[in-house]
């Protein structure tokens, strides 16, 4: 099967597959998985093969960029420590264990040990985040899931590429390695603000909701492709430009072109997503087929002990490093709410790998410098895909009986500020309609405007009535009025984001709506100016 043809067939399964995982309450991922690892086992199905080189390029960019730009900034800067510790720490600490397990158990070499450590050390950002607002934990729980899920990539990506490296020349020098580390970040974070400043200017310039979004859509590539060029952390810079345009967006983009945005991304992501997923379906179903692979017994034996490194360590740096901070820290005690058990428990437990893994799995290179086979990446893919495989069963299967178990509360904290928003946006409204009605906008109209906005009444009501010459003047000023209502609400919410004030997902949720009234106003006002024209 072409490669045209095998696209359009996962995608089609894929689209089957979410559907039912729906209505059968299974995670969609693992659902994927498994339709994967069901149509590999089916005789005359062959492997679904990705060129090692393209696999970074076509799938890291896109996806960390939507983590980025979906990232609240003031919930990481308030859960700084934490969320470092996790994304940094304890992807080194994995690292390290996953290594130091697979040279001692399987006698894989240091260099390729640390390969599959770096491979295995980042949790995934999608399953991660997706569970644990369908399972609607606490804001704070998920800030920190969000921001360790977006920055382990870049650790993790950074201490494989220096792993494959040591590997494919055969040295490695710390005295090197350390500065080296630091460079690629700096300039990876330096690439990724020369885009944010491009991209921004271009769709400040181009006016045209299609063209904007192409560039949108074009942006996490390049992002990506210019650093990695340059020897420097492509992922970095994607998560830099991704966060510096999110920040900026709510008044550089017009409604239109952010609603599109919005649904271009979410089918992006699903359909990478899916194939993602199923493709690890079908890597596991092909290891179990292939004679030439381990022994099932083997197999076995080399996941569990994998697995259970995993889920150690996890939980072994994460109590630790809650409840330290507190006892040492006078500071912390008194700013600081002590993390409970059943908030800790979930986050050690939300440790389940997936397409992060397996991207950089496939991405491993076939040969070294010399020509030779790269040592060891046969026993790496397996143990990859069958450990993704199971901790997608063991833990997010049993995450959701955790969260009941634990008796959880739904996190409302978002409500107060929301509500502070809407009368903020509410004041802000007011005032700038008594400023219009001083600088000339006739008081029927500022009116006319004002009890529709406070009514919140639909923007399909008709705007004037009849098709004299006196009403399109009123129309239009109808028009000039509800668009400076809706800037002056646009500012007043992003204030308080800016302020600190609000969190990045209210001025999200805040921002849909008034995204919407502009969309209904531009709709509205184009059928009142038709019905104009033919009366």
């Amino acid at each position: 099967m072409r490669g045209f043809e095998t696209i359009l067939v996962l995608i089609c399964a894929s689209t089957g597959l979410a559907v039912l995982g729906r209505r059968v309450s299974i995670p969609v991922p693992i659902m994927l998985v498994f339709g994967g690892l069901v149509a590999a086992l089916i005789p005359g199905v062959q492997v679904v093969e990705i060129d090692p080189a393209l696999a970074f390029t076509i799938f890291v960019p896109p996806l960390l960029f939507r983590s980025a730009i979906t990232t609240s900034l003031r919930g990481l800067r308030a859960n700084l420590r934490s969320v470092t510790l996790l994304a940094v720490g304890l992807v080194i600490a994995t690292a390290l264990a996953v290594a130091a397990a697979a040279h001692h158990f399987f006698h894989l070499g240091w260099a390729p040990a640390f390969v599959l450590g770096a491979i295995l050390a980042p949790p995934d950002a999608v399953i991660g985040i997706s569970l644990a607002r369908a399972l609607r934990l606490s804001r704070r729980s998920i800030t920190i899931i969000e921001g360790e899920t977006l920055l382990n990539d870049t650790t993790a990506f950074i201490l494989y590429r220096q792993a494959v490296a040591a590997t494919v020349t055969g040295s490695f020098s710390l005295a090197r390695a350390v500065p080296q580390f630091v460079i690629v970040g700096a300039g990876g974070a330096v690439v990724g603000y020369l885009v944010y400043r491009v991209v921004r200017w271009t769709r400040q310039h181009l006016r045209d909701p299609v063209l904007e979004n192409v560039v949108f859509l074009l942006t996490p590539f390049v992002a990506y492709l210019p650093a990695e060029a340059l020897h420097c952390s492509g992922v970095l810079s994607v998560v830099v430009a991704g966060i510096l345009l999110r920040r900026s967006s709510p008044l550089l983009v017009s409604a239109r072109t952010r609603i599109q945005a919005n649904l271009s991304y979410d089918l992006v992501e699903f359909i990478l997503d899916s194939l993602v997923f199923v493709i690890i379906g079908t890597q596991v179903g092909h290891i179990f087929r292939d004679p030439a692979g381990p022994s099932s017994s083997a197999l076995l034996r080399m996941t569990l002990v994998m697995t259970a490194v995993l889920v150690v360590v996890r939980f072994v740096w994460i109590y630790p490093g809650a409840y330290l901070p507190h006892f040492l820290s006078k500071r912390v005690r008194s700013t600081e709410q002590r993390p409970p058990l059943a908030a800790l428990t979930l986050l050690a437990w939300m440790g389940m790998r997936g397409g992060d893994s397996l991207v950089t799995a496939l991405a491993v290179p076939e040969t070294v410098a010399s020509g030779a086979p790269f040592p060891g990446r046969d026993l790496i893919l397996a143990i990859t895909f069958t450990v993704i495989l199971s901790t997608l069963i063991l833990q997010g299967l049993t995450l959701g009986p955790l969260v009941r178990f634990f008796k959880v509360p739904q996190d409302r904290s978002h409500e107060s500020e929301e509500n502070l928003a809407r009368r903020e946006m509410l004041a802000a409204g007011d005032a700038r309609l008594l400023a219009l009605e001083r600088e000339g906008i006739p008081k029927q109209v500022v009116d006319r405007v004002r009890r529709r906005y406070v009514a919140r009444s639909t923007f399909e009501l008709t705007l004037a009535q009849g098709g004299d010459g006196a009403g399109h003047r009123e129309s239009l000023q109808d028009k000039h009025a509800e668009e400076e209502l809706l800037r002056a609400r646009r500012r007043a919410v992003v204030r308080l984001r800016d302020e600190q004030v609000i969190d990045d997902e209210v001025l999200r949720h805040l921002e849909e709506e008034l995204d919407l009234e502009e969309m209904r106003l531009a709709l509205t006002l184009a059928d009142n100016a038709r019905t104009t024209r033919e009366g």
